[in-house]
């Protein structure tokens, strides 16, 4: 569209939204108006040139998203297909209806899993609880020390068998006498 209004076709339409911005301007506005846009462009690069009046951008635009969303569409059809088949496939193998749907047919193994994970969790706490019981107890046994004959070590047993019978010795004569090897000497070692 040229300067004003004009003969009737497609710039009237242009014209009246660009009106506002093309009131006439005084020849001394006009002349400082063409100097400060000369001075702005020789110090700006020069803006991208606008797409032409008559191509509209949001055909491009959605031309473009339409043959990026007829893939998509095209690639889940085929994926709806293959999964369709796959869960006709398991319905058999299950002998279920044709008509089953997949809620009725999951719910079973869900519970299922649902149930298994929570007795998982119990026995996984009664074995942490039996743990730190017995760590506790080994923890007061500790503290405590040995207790009664059958906690005491070998060494202290035998000290105390040997305290409560009168040790007998063997003498001297019969240590030597067992070495020598006489039949007298060996005789009185014995007894």
């Amino acid at each position: 569209g040229g300067g004003g209004g004009g003969g009737g076709g497609e710039g009237d339409e242009d014209d009246e939204l660009l009106a506002p911005a093309m009131l006439p301007m005084s020849g001394s506005d006009a002349d400082e108006e063409e100097e400060g846009a000369a001075a702005a462009a020789a110090s700006e690069p020069p803006p991208a040139a606008p797409p032409p009046v008559d191509e509209d951008v949001f055909v491009t635009v959605l031309g473009e998203f339409y043959n990026w969303a007829a893939e998509r569409k095209e690639s889940f059809e085929s994926d709806l297909g293959a999964a369709e088949a796959a869960f006709s496939a398991l319905r058999l193998f299950l002998g279920e209806e044709a008509l089953t749907e997949p809620e009725q047919l999951f719910e079973p193994l869900h519970k299922f899993l649902v149930r298994f994970d929570a007795v998982a969790k119990e026995v996984e706490d009664a074995a942490r609880e039996s743990a730190r019981q017995e760590a506790r107890q080994a923890r007061r046994q500790a503290k405590q020390g040995p207790k009664g004959p059958g906690r005491l070590p070998n060494r202290i047993l035998l000290d105390e068998s040997a305290r409560s019978q009168p040790a007998q010795r063997p003498d001297v004569t019969d240590v030597v006498a067992a070495a020598g090897g006489g039949a007298a000497g060996g005789g009185a070692a014995g007894g």
